[in-house]
């Protein structure tokens, strides 16, 4: 809901000050997703970083975007995108995509995004290189079930259908989460 700043210290990790701030080290990510940082060891000592507050607040309950782990239920919220990957408005503000849309939303953003183009998240995403042209299609559905399956919030994957048009691979997933609720996801990526 908002930030605080403190000076990186030659012997600072993100997960240190995430474990130090919040109990939880896994909320590194977060500390350098928040800040932009790639490589934490490129970070000069004495360089300000912020450090992002989680205390609720009445003035921006449907703006939440990082939950502390007590408040987060299972499909959260975020921003919603257009199908071309672009923020959607409503009345001058940012449009929100909640519940099991934004889990679909999730996937497509997953399997829309080659592997290691997120920050410090290098399993992120699809991979994009293909082997030999005869296991094209095992290959192809292998990726999508790990890249779904990477999603904390999905049990299983249940069904995959793609078909391919030069570049362009139109793909349909069916999963279920685990609040043992099924679930699609579509695109062309």
């Amino acid at each position: 809901y908002d930030h605080k700043t403190q000076a990186w210290l030659s012997t600072d990790t993100f997960d240190k000050i995430a474990e130090k701030e919040y109990g939880d080290a896994s909320y590194g990510t977060i500390l350098a997703y928040y800040n932009g940082v790639k490589k934490e060891n490129e970070l000069a000592a004495g360089t300000l970083i912020k450090i992002p507050i989680f205390v609720q607040n009445d003035k921006v309950l449907l703006n939440k975007v990082y939950y502390p782990p007590e408040q987060k239920e299972l499909y959260g919220r975020d921003i919603q995108l257009s199908d071309d990957g672009i923020f959607t408005t409503f009345a001058g503000d940012f449009k929100i995509v909640a519940q099991k849309e934004n889990l679909a939303q999730g996937i497509v953003n997953r399997l829309a995004t080659s592997v290691a183009k997120r920050i410090r998240l290098t399993s992120y995403g699809i991979k994009t290189s293909v082997g030999t042209p005869r296991f094209i299609n095992n290959y192809i559905l292998a990726s999508m079930e790990q890249t779904v399956l990477a999603d904390p919030r999905v049990a299983t994957v249940d069904e995959i259908n793609f078909s391919g048009a030069g570049d362009n691979l139109q793909a349909e997933v069916v999963y279920t989460d685990h609040n043992h609720t099924t679930g699609r996801a579509e695109g062309v990526f």
